[in-house]
């Protein structure tokens, strides 16, 4: 029971802060990235403002000293696993635009999509990011969790 309450509780927070992501880059109508720390989910995450104006890429394991941070996440449980399935991997981060669509780190224009895996022991639970940049969290193991496959 608690391994499964500490899976549920890390996908809530990894799927707020990507819709956080999301929201405040429609808001101030610019790049916002949510980006791991240290390479890694499991180790936390950190969402930035881009405040450079210039909408370029960047090193989104180290982003630039004047983007603003807008909230930091901690290290999950040791239990617990996270492994990504993304049409661009380099860095774990996903970087929104003005419009709310997700980008990769080359190209503004360039959607990324896919999905995060997040396990303990036998519980599963997947964070789907769709190629307009919208997330849903899904369950594998019920019927309707045949449907997590990512749905452009």
């Amino acid at each position: 029971m608690s391994q499964q309450t500490r899976l549920i509780n890390a996908t809530i927070d990894l799927h707020n802060a990507m819709n956080l992501a999301r929201t405040e880059a429609i808001k101030r109508n610019g790049k916002v990235d949510l980006v791991a720390h240290n390479g890694s989910w499991k180790n936390g995450w950190k969402i930035y403002a881009d405040n450079q104006s210039d909408n370029q890429s960047e090193d989104q394991s180290n982003p630039h000293p004047n983007n603003q941070p807008l909230y930091t996440h901690e290290a999950l449980h040791d239990e617990l696993n996270v492994a990504t399935t993304f049409n661009y991997q380099t860095t774990p981060y996903i970087s929104y635009t003005g419009s709310g669509r997700t980008r990769t780190a080359t190209n503004n224009n360039s959607p990324q999509f896919g999905t995060i895996r997040l396990s303990i022991g036998n519980h599963v639970r997947l964070i789907v990011v769709n190629f307009l940049g919208r997330v849903r969290i899904c369950n594998p193991a019920v019927p309707q969790g045949k449907s997590c496959a990512i749905q452009q």
